[in-house]
């Protein structure tokens, strides 16, 4: 208590001298509307010392010796010089940016790599391009290697799947959003993660705890809102290549096209190639799959003073071949054969969004979504079959009445329908969801300080009935650079029994599963701050939040009752609270950092035992750099993961026929190092770096590898990283 009483007075004594400072305040508005301006950067012109306005315009920055210019830069305005002379203590620059484009709906300013917003209501953390060009980000799942709240690791050791982790739980119950549809859900969690290409990212958002009803019921511990390069507002051309020396080759396109102002396309095209064999701890198993990827997608988008309307289409085919190193997808499928695994899988998606402003003054909008996606994936483990196919169609209606600053309101309609059939051997698990629903959220401001948002929707589903889920934020702002939240709210969704827990498939353990599982449902509360500051005129922010998820019923995949069988149950009173703290700033005018520390106390009720989560680190230490003089660019990030639990009855796997080599039942800490290193010159950009620096390897992930049609053979029980050091380089080359 006393350590943590010092640390305080520390950061409120940095807090206090760094207001002793000279500064110069401003405010940044539209000159179209007035209308302040968030996260607009303002930079003393030749220098790289610079500050983003906050939620109402406010910028404040220490005065320069140097120069009187100011350059304002935001995405969709007008690049603007500003002059300042005679700057008097207590004045408030004005300055006005114009529009590019006088018909854009929605303008989004540039902002920093990562920036936690002060404004919204939720607990909003906002990556940029610039943050996800600090590692190699190939895909949405390695897009989150310099982020402290997603943690990302594979779930087995042979097929490659990825997943995320948010609030010690799996990511399926973080509601995946792209531009407001559902993306990532249903039969796609078991890869969908790689579904996205990193090229193609805009943006991502992360709310933790729960989110709008606007977007569903199925967000339980947060939801990402993905945002892709759209026409009219990403660079005409720009290309990328990524390689490594395992044989891993990647090519991106991104092109956008604009016909009229109003009118534009933008074709993104990834190829993915892996076919080298990989076997470096030398148990006969590749490390990682072969694998070959082939995703297309083409959007459209049209709009005016009053409307605007999206449209496109996605494609996407994807192979991957695992197991023994010696196996063949055109061998005989038999025991004296070696074990194989392959996964086909063809996705089609396409999708429509209108917008449009029903008066002059702007205070009535009316929106409707709806996407169509469908998903076959053909899968062989060993001597099991594993088919799955799904077909989904979501629409939504929204209305918005803006009656002004202080108070709105939204509502609407939605309806779901979601047709998905799992066949892994003899099992068979066939669901047809038909959902409609209805939904009303108000947002209450009853002055500058507070600001309420509640909700609640209303659902009819055909298999769990009536739906009800009731949510609630809110916001208190202590100043400009101060803001206090809180949210609780309901979530519920379906488990996808061999989809989510593609890791037991790849095992010889039998998969028991009761004659009917229930909905999973739960409670989630949490509690944030957000403090902006500076220290010798440098700004800085430091972040706290703390979250409990409590489930009314939770499906639970139990490890500890048999080192034969997993054993899927319905479970109450299974929860997870989560605490992190993290800052984040400015050292000098070229290095940032961040450094964050989690704790995850997650508990499920596993063998008739309430214990701590198997496989999982409770406590995560997190550090990165940026150094960037001139047109280098060096980053450095380290990650420090607890050790932890492995469930008691692995204790009886043996490695081998010697049996003096049992599999432990507790894991140990480790740490994992990332560099990289960038160079741009003339529009192309280098970059070279090194994955897991220090060799940091789970040595022995599969079970009896050397008998792999054995009761024993598993490869589930992954804890750390499958590869070791790895190195990558790659080029980028964008045309504006």
């Amino acid at each position: 208590m006393k350590r943590n009483l010092c640390i305080l007075l520390v950061f409120l004594s940095l807090v206090i001298t760094g207001k002793a400072q000279n500064y110069i305040i401003g405010k940044v508005v539209s000159a179209q509307d007035n209308t302040a301006l968030e996260g607009i950067r303002v930079q003393w012109n030749g220098t790289n010392k610079g500050a983003l306005t906050t939620k109402n315009g406010v910028f404040r920055l220490q005065e320069s010796q140097q120069t009187h210019e100011l350059i304002i830069s935001a995405l969709g305005f007008v690049t603007d010089t500003f002059h300042v002379h005679d700057y008097r203590a207590g004045d408030t620059l004005a300055i006005a940016l114009q529009p590019k484009v006088s018909q854009e709906v929605i303008v989004e300013a540039e902002s920093e790599a990562t920036t936690i917003s002060t404004s919204t209501i939720l607990p909003t953390e906002k990556m940029t391009q610039k943050e996800f060009k600090r590692a190699a980000c190939c895909s949405l799942a390695e897009s989150f290697e310099t982020n402290a709240t997603v943690d990302v690791s594979y779930s087995d050791a042979v097929t490659g799947a990825k997943q995320i982790e948010m609030l010690g739980l799996q990511g399926s119950y973080v509601q995946v959003l792209t531009e407001c549809l559902p993306t990532i859900r249903g039969l796609a969690s078991s890869y969908g993660l790689e579904y996205i290409p990193g090229t193609w990212l805009e943006s991502i958002s992360l709310s933790k705890g729960v989110a709008s009803v606007v977007n569903g019921y199925e967000a339980m511990t947060g939801q990402m809102e993905i945002e892709l390069k759209k026409p009219h507002e990403s660079e005409r051309l720009h290309l990328n290549a990524y390689f490594n020396p395992i044989g891993r080759w990647e090519g991106n396109l991104v092109h956008s096209y604009s016909f009229t102002e109003d009118f534009g396309t933008t074709l993104l095209a990834h190829g993915t190639l892996l076919n080298n064999v990989i076997d470096n701890n030398g148990d006969g198993f590749l490390d990682l799959p072969k694998r070959n990827q082939i995703n297309i997608f083409n959007r459209w988008r049209y709009a005016n003073e009053f409307t605007m309307v999206q449209w496109g289409i996605k494609a996407l085919t994807e192979e991957r071949i695992a197991g023994e190193n010696t196996f063949s997808p055109s061998q005989t499928i038999a025991r004296w054969n070696p074990y194989g695994i392959t996964v086909n899988t063809e996705r089609y998606e396409a999708f429509f969004k209108s917008g449009h402003v029903l008066d002059e003054n702007e205070k009535y909008h009316l929106a409707f979504f709806g996407t169509f996606q469908t998903h076959s994936q053909r899968s062989l483990f060993g001597l099991r079959h594993y088919n799955g196919n799904e077909r989904t169609f979501t629409a939504r209606a929204v209305f918005t009445a803006k009656f002004d600053d202080n108070f709105s309101i939204v509502s609407g309609t939605s309806y779901l329908v979601d047709n998905i059939e799992e066949k892994f051997d003899i099992n068979t698990i066939n669901r047809y969801e038909s959902v409609p629903g209805i939904f009303a959220e108000a947002t209450i401001k009853p002055d500058n300080t507070w600001t309420f948002l509640t909700g609640i929707r209303y659902d009819r589903h055909n298999i769990a009935g009536d739906i009800i889920v009731p949510r609630i934020m809110v916001k208190y702002d202590i100043d400009e650079q101060s803001t206090i939240r809180l949210s609780a709210g309901k979530g519920l969704r379906f488990a996808n029994i061999f989809a989510e827990n593609v890791a037991f498939l790849a095992s010889s353990r039998t998969i028991i599963i009761p004659a009917s599982l229930q909905p999973e449902q739960s409670w989630n509360i949490g509690i944030g701050t957000v403090v902006y500051f500076s220290v010798f005129d440098k700004m800085f922010t430091l972040d706290a939040d703390i979250f409990r998820t409590e489930f009314i019923n939770q499906v639970i995949s139990d490890l500890d009752i048999s080192p034969n069988a997993v054993h899927f149950t319905n479970s109450s009173g299974s929860f997870s609270n989560s605490a992190q703290i993290r800052l984040q700033g400015e050292i000098s005018s070229a290095l940032t950092l961040a450094v964050a520390y989690r704790f995850n106390d997650v508990q499920f009720t596993t063998n008739g035992i309430l214990q701590q989560r198997a496989l999982y680190s409770p406590h995560k230490s997190f550090l990165s750099i940026s150094y960037t003089p001139s047109d280098w660019q060096f980053d450095a990030t380290w990650t420090y993961r607890s050790g932890g639990r492995i469930p008691f009855v692995a204790a009886k796997h043996s490695l081998g026929s010697d049996e003096s080599h049992d599999y432990a039942t507790s894991f140990d800490g480790f740490s994992i190092v990332n560099l990289q290193a960038q160079y741009k010159f003339m529009g192309i950009e280098l970059y070279a770096g090194v994955e897991n620096l220090l060799d940091r390897m789970q040595h022995h992930p599969i079970i009896d590898p050397q008998n792999p049609y054995g009761e024993n053979f598993d490869a589930s029980l992954v804890w750390g990283p499958i590869m070791g050091r790895m190195y990558y380089s790659g080029i980028r080359w964008v045309i504006e």
